[in-house]
């Protein structure tokens, strides 16, 4: 035979060795029996829908207790009520789904009573008692014991049966909590674009520090709003003035909007300090909202346990939060929310203009054009010093008084020498006659002092040697150049 036949007959000779061997197994090894595969037998615990349960009464080992209690005003569309908590919010959502977990509580696994003793169950001192009312009067009784050590189930016996039932841990949650778990933990509800003017007003302080309350700008304040000001909002407290509408909204507003209490802890609570809730360091946080509704809060310091807990007005509770929720209260700082001028008034709202420098007094009066003078072509009239003045010196010298601004307070500790530096003044046709006084602090700064008031600010030294660079231009007769 030719070797190059070789390989082919031997390949077909393994497989005719292959094809026998296999017919003999099917000869010789019976099949396998079928197996029938069984799914377990759940036991109804509970057997109603959420469209017959009457009410749910709780009981606990601690004594506490409470009842959930439905009515039905049509079989897709019912309401909810913890009995005699009415004084209490509650959140629907959160009721339904406890009632529709414990209407109909199935299990696959049960145990025979004498097993084991009912101790190794925590069915000897139950965690709680549930006794679930169905619409036509039948009920069902739960014994809620301890929760397994492997797998997140709980034991519940059926009063009556001998069985031992292992409820799922999702279900036993619904059966061991109090009505606490239920509240309604949103504390403030603003829209998303109109949180600044929903509110109309907030007030923080810190034990008896006063660190910043403010009201949204009345109508007055807005058809003349105060040093020319023109604000959303004015601070009250530390001191009068014109808030920054977006730093205001940034440091305070925006974060309020976040606000959502992580649980109720306790009802009627006998001992405060456990919350830190009695320390001269807590918060009081009071806003004032636009529609005539208030939340007064009473918040403690961050405790050890990563906590905040406060106290609601009108809500005999406390509430927990998450620590960082109000550290925006630990930054909270005026000074950094001030409109950052000191005024801005319109040439047209003014009669007069004061700067006091070197000793010297340098006085603008404004007057309106006769009619004579109107149909002479003049439209603008001013005096310096009681000499008629340009317009274009007039109106940079004004510009120049309004661009003072803030950028600091005036460091704690700070004493004003007995005279200023300068003094700028304007006198208005509403009456309101401003003044405000710099003394030097050091060769980049001046303190300046509104109207007496005792809060002191920083200003740049560059913005008054302006003003006097401009004055210097007047007396020589020259022509102010454009600011």
């Amino acid at each position: 035979m030719k070797k190059k036949f070789r390989p082919l007959i031997i390949a077909l000779s393994a497989m005719l060795i292959a094809g026998i061997a296999y017919a003999l197994v099917l000869v010789f090894i019976p099949e396998p029996p079928e197996v029938e595969t069984q799914l377990p037998e759940y036991d109804t615990i509970t057997p109603y829908q959420l469209k017959n349960l009457d009410r749910v009464d709780f009981r606990f080992d601690d004594g506490y207790e409470y009842t959930i209690d439905l009515t039905h005003k049509t079989e897709s569309n019912r309401s909810y009520a913890v009995v005699g908590k009415t004084q209490y919010e509650y959140d629907f959502t959160a009721l339904s789904s406890a009632c529709l977990s414990v209407a109909t509580i199935s299990t696959s696994q049960a145990y025979a009573e004498d097993a084991m003793e009912a101790a190794v169950y925590g069915l000897d001192n139950p965690r709680a008692f549930v006794d679930i009312y169905g619409t036509d009067g039948t009920s069902v009784s739960l014994i809620v014991g301890d929760p397994t050590r492997i797998g997140n189930y709980c034991y519940v016996q059926v009063v009556g049966d001998d069985k031992v039932y292992l409820v799922s841990g999702y279900t036993a949650r619904y059966l061991t909590q109090t009505d606490h778990a239920y509240r309604e933990l949103g504390i403030f509800s603003y829209s998303d674009e109109g949180a600044f003017s929903e509110i109309a007003g907030i007030e923080i302080t810190r034990g008896d520090e006063m660190i910043l309350k403010y009201h949204l700008a009345t109508e007055e304040e807005q058809e003349n709003p105060p040093k020319g000001l023109a604000a959303g909002a004015y601070m009250e407290e530390p001191i009068f003035y014109p808030l920054n509408d977006v730093k205001l909204t940034a440091q305070v507003i925006d974060h309020i909007r976040l606000v959502n209490a992580k649980a109720v802890v306790e009802d009627n609570p006998q001992d405060l300090s456990k919350y830190g809730l009695d320390g001269d360091d807590v918060f009081h946080f009071n806003v004032d909202n636009a529609d005539g509704s208030k939340v007064y809060m009473t918040i403690s310091p961050a405790q050890e346990d990563g906590m905040r807990y406060a106290l609601i007005g009108g809500i005999d509770s406390v509430y927990s939060f998450s620590a960082s929720t109000f550290d925006f209260l630990e930054d909270v700082s005026y000074d950094k929310m001030l409109y950052g001028l000191f005024w801005n008034y319109r040439i047209v709202d003014c009669n007069a203009a004061e700067v006091e420098l070197n000793g010297e007094t340098y006085r603008m009066e404004f007057f309106d054009p006769t009619t004579e003078e109107e149909e002479a072509g003049k439209t603008f009239w001013a005096t310096f010093n009681g000499e008629e003045m340009r317009e274009e010196n007039c109106r940079g010298l004004f510009v120049r008084m309004l661009s003072p601004s803030i950028y600091a307070l005036v460091p704690e500790g700070y004493e004003r020498p007995a005279e200023p530096y300068c003094v700028l003044r304007f006198e208005t046709e509403t009456g309101e006659n401003p003044e405000l006084s710099l003394y030097t602090i050091n060769e980049r700064q001046y303190a300046a002092y509104l109207d007496d008031v005792e809060t002191g600010f920083l200003v740049k030294k560059d913005s008054i040697k302006e003003i006097a660079d401009c004055i210097e231009i007047i007396l020589e007769g020259d022509l102010v150049p454009d600011f």
